[in-house]
């Protein structure tokens, strides 16, 4: 094979896609064509870069894309966890504070009506001693004045 066509095999060559009878002929001609051999070499060396180029940035990029995703879905569900809990704990709030204002309604009106009653109480019992203070209980039992008074 001459030089021209060697080089319109090559890329082939590098690549292992010759049949066996063309990769016989391309590697008999490289053994002997210095020139051939040394762009066979930089073809090559150029394919291993490409591909290890093709290969890191790929996968680079692949993974900081998928990162940022990840990222994204945490904060996201954070954010949204975050005003969930809020919500419910907003919500026990707001009841707490119902409760909380009914007992003390309950309480103050508790305090005002116990108060009352206190009140009432105490004249019925003044009345009470006052009245039994000025008939003839006080000196007497309850059976003789009922004894006396049939």
């Amino acid at each position: 094979m001459k030089c021209n066509e060697i080089h319109n095999h090559i890329l082939f060559f590098v690549e292992k896609q010759l049949k066996a009878e063309q990769l016989q002929a391309v590697e008999l001609h490289l053994q002997t064509c210095s020139a051939c051999r040394q762009l066979a070499e930089e073809i090559s060396q150029t394919l291993d870069l490409i591909h290890l180029e093709k290969n890191n940035s790929s996968d680079d990029v692949f993974f900081e894309e998928l990162m940022l995703q990840q990222n994204e879905k945490r904060v996201q569900s954070a954010s949204t966890l975050f005003l969930a809990k809020s919500q419910k704990t907003l919500e026990v709030l707001k009841i707490a504070a119902v409760i909380s204002f009914g007992i003390f309604m309950g309480v103050l009106i508790g305090n005002k009506l116990q108060s009352n009653q206190t009140d009432f109480a105490q004249s019925e019992t003044e009345f009470v001693q006052e009245l039994f203070n000025n008939t003839d209980l006080a000196y007497e039992s309850v059976e003789e004045y009922l004894a006396e008074n049939n």
